[in-house]
């Protein structure tokens, strides 16, 4: 009876490891880019909606680099994010210090079919000792330098 156990143990045991080892989880590829979205956009927050304390800067600008379907973000404060461009699609987040703390954000944009103009969502967090808050944006946005278009 010990043997017969420790059989099906060691069976089980190997067919975990093949099911696991045979994953169909695998991420698509993303879609060709819409087209050349580097360059400078001016952002304006359209609505913001946050918990107690929190703020956020409602006009600023981004630099966007872009290599094929991967972007770079940098904000007017010099923190860079990284990001994937698929079809018009755009999607950033990361983390960065802000003050005495951490502040978190999660991004998606659409792009516009002239590549001039988007609009976007983003949710976002900040964190210090003893203190939290979070919120939630919509924005548009404008190309005001750079890049070739769509």
């Amino acid at each position: 009876m010990k043997i017969i156990n420790q059989v099906t143990t060691i069976l089980l045991f190997s067919s975990a490891i093949v099911l696991t080892g045979c994953s169909s989880d695998t991420a698509s590829p993303p879609a060709a880019p819409i087209g050349d979205i580097s360059g400078t956009w001016y952002i304006t927050d359209a609505s913001v909606s946050q918990t107690a304390g929190c703020s956020e800067v409602s006009n600023y600008n981004l630099y966007v680099t872009q290599n094929n379907n991967s972007i770079t973000v940098v904000d007017t404060a010099a923190n860079n994010f990284s990001g994937v461009l698929s079809g018009n699609k755009l999607t950033w987040s990361g983390s960065y210090p802000d003050g005495y703390g951490t502040t978190t954000a999660n991004v998606t944009a659409t792009i516009a079919a002239n590549c001039m103009s988007l609009t976007a969502t983003s949710t976002w967090s900040y964190s210090e000792t003893g203190f939290a808050c979070s919120g939630t944006s919509t924005a548009t946005g404008t190309r005001t330098s750079g890049g070739t278009g769509c």
